[in-house]
């Protein structure tokens, strides 16, 4: 259930439809609420906010995402996430940082990501 009031207006992401008994979840299973989730559906008028740098690996894996706002040139770093992987290429964990108009560490965690034995996430444990 989402909250709209004077001072809160939350917006749905995502519904995500699971049966009785299951514990996974397959892409086909969530259905996208954004607004402009397709930038096919997006209007003349809209322009992002904020600017997303991707850095991958020689293998073409995201290994760290950087968000300005309200883009590179113009604004400031606000968040990134650094993905640290395993000779396999899954992530094993993710460190998230966020950081202040001027640059300074607002917050920061690190989520460790725990797989099973055919690599299939299990859990995490934010730190």
């Amino acid at each position: 259930m989402l909250t709209r009031t004077a001072t809160v207006h939350e917006m749905s992401l995502a519904q995500v439809t699971l049966a009785n008994g299951y514990s996974t979840i397959g892409a086909g299973q969530i259905t996208d609420e954004r607004i402009f989730a397709d930038y096919r559906l997006r209007p003349d008028w809209y322009t992002p906010r904020r600017e997303y740098e991707i850095t991958r690996d020689g293998t073409g894996l995201i290994t760290r995402i950087k968000n300005y706002v309200p883009d590179k040139t113009s604004g400031y770093l606000r968040w990134e996430e650094v993905f640290t992987r395993n000779g396999s290429g899954q992530v094993t964990t993710i460190t998230r940082i966020t950081y202040s108009a001027q640059g300074d560490v607002v917050f920061q965690s690190v989520e460790t990501v725990s797989r099973d034995v055919d690599g299939n996430i299990s859990g995490g444990v934010i730190v």
